[in-house]
């Protein structure tokens, strides 16, 4: 397959009511189907459904889509894709800018991924879903959110083939709150502490390419975030998930314990592909305070010990402040660690089974550092749903490099 022109039609969906909506009124969830000729006439193809991270946004998931669309094209026609489905959180992307209103008013603790999960549970029995051979893919809390979505769904009527979850940070509570729990008053105070204006997409390209975590970052999969995870304003470019919300999305931790509850559940009856990153990411902290006044206690507790991934400086009171300041070093902490991994991965009593378990060579947001890694391995979840004989067995893939003209020719 020497080129591919994928066909994108947007989609505004309107999600299942809430108690928090006025009457008459509920949010939107934004989509994108991409297809193309040939693919959308293979009714024995593969309707693939994408959720991102938090912070993330639906065009973050196209370098994969595009690859995986090319790896699967000169397959058999059950192993091809039909069409591909890449879906906004309500509080992210295209969606934010659409629900900024009632976001502002009804949503002052954020959309939780509850809400979420809802929303895609009602996409999937829309008319554009049914039939179609499902398989859905998440990242991180997207991925809990799409197991989620099977909440009320008896298990004869689950309408996905299988699941792909990569990174996902669904956890056991009581480790959940060992590791990572913690961590979130600070997680939260950090995320509203980072950046989130430029004076133009070019300052924005160009300071995030210096940075971590966006600096590791494919070079289509920033450039997909400056042009389609900023919004314009009068004085430049600003995120349209703001900081507000995105760090609000931290707190709501129950539905990661809800998720591993619903993965026993389903487990042992549509095959679930783990895919892991293999570097834990590391972090250390410096925060700076004004060098005359104590360290403030509630300070102490809103960043205890750690912060989230990547914010290497945060400065408190902002730089601009005419203060002596003195900087403070908190403790280095992994995100997403290898405990909760491995937890995840293991089998108790025989209820959660995997059809697979992948380990990449990349981080947490490993699908924005290297999405050909992470399409081909959705690739091999795919080429194995057609023959999926015997749930439960489970097989450990470990994959250290992919070829990236991989494909038809």
């Amino acid at each position: 397959m020497a080129s591919l022109k994928l066909q994108i039609t947007p989609v505004v969906f309107e999600c299942p009511p809430s108690r928090h909506d006025p009457p008459g009124r509920a949010l939107k969830m934004t989509a994108k189907r991409y297809w193309t000729h040939e693919s959308e006439a293979n009714e024995e193809g593969f309707s693939l459904l994408f959720a991102h991270c938090i912070g993330g946004h639906k065009e973050q998931w196209e370098p994969v889509i595009e690859q995986t669309f090319r790896t699967q094209a000169c397959k058999a026609r059950h192993q091809r894709v039909r069409e591909a489905w890449s879906l906004d959180w309500q509080s992210h992307g295209d969606a934010a800018i659409l629900n900024a209103e009632l976001l502002q008013s009804s949503r002052q603790e954020g959309v939780s991924a509850y809400e979420w999960a809802e929303a895609i549970a009602a996409f999937v029995r829309t008319p554009w879903m049914q039939g179609r051979r499902i398989v859905g893919i998440g990242h991180s809390g997207g991925a809990g959110a799409m197991i989620m979505s099977l909440k009320s769904v008896p298990l004869p009527a689950i309408p996905f083939l299988a699941f792909v979850l990569v990174e996902p940070t669904m956890a056991k509570q009581k480790l959940f709150d060992r590791t990572m729990g913690p961590q979130i008053p600070g997680i939260k105070a950090a995320t509203l502490l980072q950046r989130d204006k430029w004076n133009s997409r070019e300052d924005a390209r160009a300071w995030l390419e210096g940075r971590k975590p966006w600096k590791r970052w494919d070079r289509q999969v920033l450039g997909l975030f400056v042009e389609h995870g900023l919004t314009d304003t009068p004085d430049g470019v600003t995120l349209k998930c703001t900081r507000r919300l995105e760090a609000l999305a931290f707190p709501d931790v129950q539905p990661h314990f809800d998720a591993v509850e619903e993965l026993d559940r389903i487990a042992g009856e549509v095959p679930v592909h783990l895919v892991w990153a293999s570097r834990s990411e590391l972090v250390c902290v410096i925060v700076s305070l004004p060098s005359s006044a104590p360290l403030p206690v509630v300070f102490l507790v809103s960043l205890r010990p750690v912060i989230l991934a990547y914010c290497y400086f945060l400065p408190f009171p902002p730089s601009h402040a005419s203060i002596p300041i003195l900087p403070y070093v908190f403790p280095p902490f992994a995100f997403n660690p290898k405990v909760l991994q491995n937890d995840l991965s293991e089998s108790p009593e025989g209820k959660r089974r995997f059809a697979s378990i992948t380990r990449l060579e990349g981080g947490h947001l490993i699908p924005h550092e290297s999405p050909t890694r992470v399409a081909h391995a959705i690739c091999a979840a795919l080429d194995a749903v057609g023959g999926y004989g015997a749930r439960g067995t489970e097989s450990i893939i470990t994959v250290s490099f992919v070829f990236a003209g991989e494909g038809c020719g």
